[in-house]
Parts: C-alpha cells; sequence; structure tokens
C-alpha cells in the first residue's frame, strides 16, 4: 500500500518529505481528503507547511500512529483491514468523532475536540446495528434448532 501510494503521489507531481519517523509525506495540489490521508507509511496532502514546526512534528507524529494502526490491523485481519475499518468508522462517526483519529490524537492531528463526542447520531446507528444483526442471529438459531428437529425427529423413536 505505501508503494503505490508513493508511486501515486509522485506520478501525480507531489513533493516527498521523509519524517525522521519512518513516514513519508507526498505534498499533493489536489486530490485528498480532508487534510490528508494515510496509505501504510505515506500520508499524501494538500497541506504545505514548514517541515521544523512544532505543527509538523505533531502532524507527523498523529500519522504514524494511523501507520502503527494500519500495520497492527494488517497483522491481524490482512491489508484491507484498516482501511475498511476505518471507513466503517467515519460512515457512523465521522470527522474528529472517529474512534481511529481520537487514538491517533486529534489535536497532534489538527481536529477540534467535539463537546457531544461522541455523536448521537454514531451511538444510535450502531445500536441500531447491533440489534439487528442480534436479530438475525436470534431468526439464525431458531432456525437451526427447528431444522436440527426435523431431521431428528421419528428417527430414533422408542416403542
Amino acid at each position: 500500500m505505501s508503494g503505490a501510494a508513493l508511486l501515486y503521489g509522485m506520478g501525480q507531481g507531489g513533493e516527498v518529505y521523509q519524517g525522521d519517523n519512518g513516514t513519508t509525506a507526498v505534498v499533493l495540489d489536489d486530490g485528498v481528503v480532508r487534510a490528508g490521508t494515510m496509505f501504510g507509511t505515506v500520508f499524501l496532502t494538500d497541506q504545505r507547511m514548514e517541515t521544523e514546526t512544532a505543527r509538523a512534528h505533531r502532524l507527523a507524529e498523529h500519522e504514524a500512529r494511523h501507520a502503527d494502526q494500519w500495520a497492527g490491523f494488517s497483522l491481524a485481519a490482512g491489508p484491507a483491514a484498516f482501511p475498511a475499518l476505518y471507513a466503517l468508522d467515519e460512515a457512523f462517526f465521522p470527522g474528529a468523532f472517529n474512534h481511529f483519529e481520537r487514538q491517533a490524537g486529534l489535536e497532534d492531528g489538527g481536529y477540534d475536540t467535539p463537546s457531544d463526542c461522541p455523536s448521537l447520531a454514531g451511538q444510535m446507528a450502531l445500536a441500531s446495528l447491533g440489534l439487528l444483526a442480534g436479530s438475525v442471529l436470534v431468526v439464525r438459531h431458531r432456525r437451526r434448532r427447528s431444522s436440527a428437529s426435523e431431521h431428528s425427529g421419528g428417527a430414533l423413536s422408542r416403542g
């Protein structure tokens, strides 16, 4: 993923900066979501800033935490796990409500900490998904039990 992001960024004419913490930043003119997106250890961004500032170092640390998240989930469930989980979390908890952004450090990432965290809409959506998943499991359990009793009914009756 890192190599593909680096090739993409360079192909788009991006400026490449190597961070002290093992991350690489590629500054592009456009095509970036929010302030940037981490792909493995490569940060694609449209933010042009001085590299030797406290702000730049905090952002680099924030993005390095995302690289650690990506690596951990890749080891546990494959390389697509982190982006899939991040996107799912983002759908219910956007921006500063996103759990991965919170873990990486909101202030370091340039986010303002919201006062109503986590979002009520996100909580309601997750509760709804939980209820739906629970309902599906109950229906599946009942069908299995019903199917098992149909298969064993009469085959081992005593007389």
